[in-house]
């Protein structure tokens, strides 16, 4: 059954890995180490390659010639509450839409401004028709953006509760691909600026409030990543939101942090 209060954890869930081994040795380890497509663990002496898919492990038994590898996971689950749309182009073409679910039980503070930001604005002032000024690959794509213009852009600070606002909290991290998070200047200097993660980034943990995460569009994501960029991130071809909106979100769902999901 999944939680209804906004984070949870979901039900373990089990996969066992069978390898040839080379070796007839026995043994047993507890590791947390991590293994990526293609490359040797602790056992690499023995002419093993690993191939798994998860960035997640918990457990080895080498059994005579074979390895059972068994990685449990306890993925942490998030109550999507609203959902906005942002439809890109880049430069003349538009390359789709993404759509990111907002976390409201966990960050109402953060996610009322972003929608207002979304729905309303501020003097007339909305997400649409700003930029992602700001693109740096495997690390993330930061805009939002409504007051600064030319040269200017990436510097502007509002909010519905005036120049800045207080970091809400910092109960979810930056664990993979796809979630969203608001830019700042440092403490208590949240705005309108925000960024979306393209990689895991655990370092800006308890630095920046993640309030959301990508649920359809991350092609889109990535294609804004892998836009040329002059020395100062700025993409070489502008990346604009062309048009937002707000999704009707009548059922809440929940969303993982898992990068695949």
């Amino acid at each position: 059954m999944l939680p209804t209060h906004g984070v949870g954890k979901s039900s373990l869930f089990i996969t066992w890995v069978e390898l040839g081994w080379d070796a007839g040795v026995r043994d047993t380890r507890e590791t947390s180490d991590v293994f990526p497509w293609n490359k040797k663990p602790w056992w690499s002496g023995n002419k093993i390659t690993v191939h798994l898919h998860s960035h997640r492990c918990a457990y080895c038994v080498a059994v005579g010639r074979v390895i059972r590898y068994a990685y449990l996971v306890a993925a942490t689950k998030f109550k999507v509450t609203d959902q906005v749309f942002f439809d890109i182009t880049i430069g003349d073409e538009d390359v789709g839409r993404i759509v990111i679910g907002l976390f409201g039980d966990i960050t109402p503070k953060t996610v009322k401004n972003f929608l207002a930001l979304t729905k309303d604005g501020i003097d007339g002032r909305t997400y649409q028709g700003t930029t992602f000024h700001r693109v740096i690959k495997k690390f993330m794509i930061q805009g939002g953006d409504i007051v600064g213009t030319g040269s200017k852009v990436g510097t502007g600070s509002i909010s519905i509760y005036g120049k800045y606002f207080e970091d809400e909290n910092f109960e979810v991290k930056h664990t993979a691909p796809g979630f969203l998070s608001m830019a700042n200047a440092g403490k208590d200097t949240n705005g309108c600026q925000f960024f979306i993660t393209t990689v895991a980034t655990p370092w800006l943990d308890g630095h920046h409030t993640v309030f959301g995460k990508v649920v359809e569009g991350q092609d889109v994501i990535h294609k804004i990543e892998q836009t040329p960029t002059d020395p100062e991130d700025r993409p070489s071809k502008p990346v604009i939101v062309k048009s937002v909106g707000i999704i009707p979100t009548y059922d809440p769902f929940f969303v993982s942090d898992e990068p695949y999901e």
